[in-house]
């Protein structure tokens, strides 16, 4: 037997327009992963808690990943061209995110606005080409003026 666990998060803007989920409401959870007939999901919830103190919000700057990480080009995974993609996770729910050569120079900014964990970036420069292997820095600064350093690398 097999068993995996996952975290869900889930993120709403701040002040009237924002709102924890209710009892009794529900949603989807997609998986991209091969599943069977014979798998099955067990879901918990746990009493919703809002984030307020510094401390605990920038220790899950901490945990912003970027996947695949290092980006392989030539991977099998990719079959389509023109369709690459890399993925931010574990991110604030609004924030911007700064792409970076290792010189210092912006190679991206992005904008996450969709009060999820996740970004995706299509490899592209500000200028919508797409961007040499190499190693990038990036930057992930929340409103509030939190901020997170990371690298990752497109290799061929």
């Amino acid at each position: 037997v097999l068993w995996w666990y996952y975290s869900v998060a889930i993120y709403t803007p701040a002040g009237a327009n924002g709102r924890l989920p209710v009892t009794g409401e529900s949603f989807k959870i997609v998986s991209y992963s091969q599943l069977t007939s014979n798998d099955a999901f067990r879901v918990t919830i746990k009493q919703p808690m809002i984030v307020k103190d510094r401390e605990t919000v920038e220790s899950g700057l901490g945990n912003i990943r970027v996947v695949p990480n290092p980006y392989i080009v030539n991977a099998k995974w990719e079959q389509a061209e023109n369709s690459r993609r890399l993925r931010f996770m574990f991110l604030p729910p609004v924030c911007t995110i700064g792409i970076y050569t290792v010189r210092g120079e912006l190679v991206k900014r992005i904008e996450h606005i969709n009060n999820t964990g996740d970004e995706d970036w299509n490899l592209t420069n500000e200028s919508s080409v797409e961007v040499a292997y190499g190693l990038y820095v990036y930057v992930v600064k929340t409103p509030n003026g939190e901020k997170s350093v990371g690298k990752f690398a497109i290799i061929k």
